[in-house]
């Protein structure tokens, strides 16, 4: 592999990272609040708004 390829493929790599993170973390807080029965489960709906809203996949810009 060239210089510029091993960089691209970092570069991807860190972006793949980035957006499995932004995906994968209101999806497990659901999954925790599914299993916590206290009362905390109101927050899980805004968490998903605020998560949809700041997607860049759903942001209508």
């Amino acid at each position: 592999m060239t210089t510029l390829q091993k960089q691209q493929f970092f570069e991807h790599t860190i972006y793949a990272t980035i957006a499995i993170l932004i995906f994968a973390t209101p999806i497990i807080n659901a999954l925790l609040m599914a299993y916590q029965t206290n009362g905390k489960t109101e927050i899980t709906r805004p968490a998903i708004d605020m998560w949809i809203i700041t997607s860049p996949f759903f942001s209508s810009s």
